[in-house]
């Protein structure tokens, strides 16, 4: 028996396709909703990542020069939402309503 996220995500991949007919898109859509409606998607898809993955991948992004500003403001938020410890280095160019928070938070 096949998992039901691996099914899923064949469908998904389906719909997306652009060599694929239409009527398969329909029949993918289909199936997606009854297995939704079923219960068999019932888990989310924070549920299947690996954390410590996320969490890297949040730190590498922070770090690269070629995401924006914006883009590491949120993820320094979640990373702070997530009670994720944070290296000073990490924090240099941090707002200071957040710096303070995060002192506040897990230093004492």
């Amino acid at each position: 028996m096949s998992e039901p996220a691996r099914v899923a995500g064949g469908h998904k991949a389906t719909i997306n396709n652009p060599n694929t007919s239409k009527e398969a898109k329909e029949r993918s859509k289909q199936v997606l909703a009854d297995m939704k409606d079923s219960g068999e998607l019932n888990v989310s898809k924070d549920d299947m990542k690996n954390t410590g993955n996320v969490i890297g991948g949040k730190k590498a992004a922070i770090h690269n020069p070629s995401v924006p500003e914006e883009t590491k403001d949120r993820l320094k938020h979640e990373l702070e939402e997530d009670h994720v410890l944070i290296p000073a280095c990490c924090r240099l160019h941090w707002p200071p309503s957040l710096e303070i928070k995060y002192r506040s938070k897990h230093i004492m």
